[in-house]
């Protein structure tokens, strides 16, 4: 949630006592980061579920028509790092489950009750958000296959693309979750349960996308000098602009230098994977 947040600043109230949350911590008072924490503290975890379940419900047009002082009524499904998922499930639902938080932002207070809570690697949401609608019915196997169609990942033109499509339907999918500086592995099933992650096939890769991001950044200085000054611009470039950039007037694409180290990351996860769990990427499909 909080990495989430930290690009934007808010003030708001929980339980009527103010909090900065976002860049807007650190200009003042004790931060506290979420991000890496074993121990986890149940004042800022309410409060970061707070504000994310206000801005997520912000715009629902029932929740806009309930009056300041009714409770709303949230089912929370959170995600947690691979490594921490064992150490915290229990922790994370047993801090929010029935807990009734009073967030206001804006001048606008809402009164959450949080009846049910879910937590599940971080990852899987890709699996659940590609299987079901938001009010919990499965999508049809039209809805799927316009959905992949519409991938930026998966093209039309992908001769895979109804393979993968039966695998999702049946077997089952391998989720790879590549952060910045850990990949998250796991192997899903579906049952008339839902899906289901095998925790046996888990497991966390010492390897992020940072190290590569830094090297096409590296190989893109060499060849261009200081036009970008530094990583976070051009990762900017690649994500708001498609690594178009101009010098001297002439237009100059960097996303060649990212897709090449971005392969490379790839290349070594499918590798990672095939040789430790029994469904290889091959057969399986990933997402």
């Amino acid at each position: 949630i909080d990495s989430e947040l930290s690009k934007f600043n808010y003030l708001v109230k929980i339980d009527g006592v103010e909090y900065r949350v976002g860049d807007y911590a650190k200009l003042g008072g004790t931060v506290y980061n979420l991000s890496g924490q074993i121990h986890l503290d149940k004042e800022h975890i309410k409060t970061l579920a707070g504000v994310a379940i206000y801005l997520l419900t912000e715009e629902d047009a029932d929740i806009c028509r309930i009056e300041d002082n009714v409770e709303i009524d949230i089912n929370l499904a959170v995600g947690v790092p691979l490594e921490f998922y064992g150490r915290q499930k229990d922790n994370i639902i047993g801090m929010l489950k029935g807990e009734k938080i009073e967030v206001e932002m804006n001048g606008i207070k809402r009164i959450f009750r949080i009846n049910f809570v879910s937590v599940s690697q971080q990852g899987v949401a890709s699996v659940i958000s590609m299987l079901y609608n938001e009010d919990g019915t499965p999508k049809s196997k039209n809805q799927l296959i316009e959905l992949l169609k519409n991938s930026e990942i998966i093209g039309e033109e992908n001769k895979d693309l109804f393979e993968i499509l039966e695998n999702v339907l049946g077997d089952g999918v391998i989720i790879v979750d590549g952060g910045f500086v850990t990949t998250d592995i796991c192997e899903t099933v579906n049952s008339k349960g839902g899906v289901q992650v095998l925790d046996h096939s888990a497991y966390s890769v010492e390897q992020g996308m940072y190290a590569y991001a830094e090297q096409a950044y590296t190989n893109i200085r060499r060849n261009f000098g200081t036009l970008v000054p530094d990583l976070a611009s051009a990762l900017d470039i690649m994500t708001f602009h498609n690594g178009i950039t101009k010098l001297y007037n002439q237009k100059i694409d960097i996303s060649p230098y990212f897709h090449a180290e971005y392969k490379k990351f790839g290349e070594y996860i499918v590798s990672s994977v095939n040789s430790k769990m029994h469904s290889t990427i091959g057969s399986k499909g990933a997402v």
